[in-house]
């Protein structure tokens, strides 16, 4: 997920490149590259609370969980917010870092990620079903 969401900001970096023509484009790299590194960060928490939360010998506080989900709204919140408060970030480019992590999430679950899929045995041979059929289904 990491990588597709790196691959995305810099297809957005390149497509706003090519948009402005010109130097005014970096407060726009400047904002996906902001976004998606909140992006990144978000994710590694994610994945620091799942460990966490299904560790079998810690306990955690019930509130971990949605306090770690507060701090991930905050720290897109203070992204957004710098980005509408400074020249230097923009704040398109902002939003359209931070919208790489939704992006990623659904492409993984439409072609799949990283899982492997099961496949039967002896693929190569074609499957003979006739000796299978009775009478009284012909």
């Amino acid at each position: 997920m990491l990588l597709i969401i790196c691959c995305l900001a810099v297809a957005a970096v390149i497509i706003g490149a090519v948009y402005y023509r010109s130097f005014a484009f970096f407060p726009f790299a400047a904002g996906v590259v902001l976004g998606a590194g909140v992006n990144i960060v978000k994710i590694k928490m994610i994945e620091r609370v799942v460990k966490n939360a299904t560790n079998a010998e810690k306990t955690i506080s019930p509130a971990y969980v949605p306090i770690q989900n507060i701090l991930r709204f905050l720290l897109t919140a203070i992204v957004l917010g710098l980005a509408a408060f400074f020249d230097f970030i923009s704040l398109l480019g902002a939003a359209v870092g931070i919208i790489t992590m939704p992006i990623a999430g659904y492409s993984l679950s439409v072609f799949g990620g990283n899982e492997k899929m099961e496949t039967p045995e002896n693929n190569d041979e074609p499957v003979d079903n006739t000796d299978e059929l009775d009478e009284n289904d012909a």
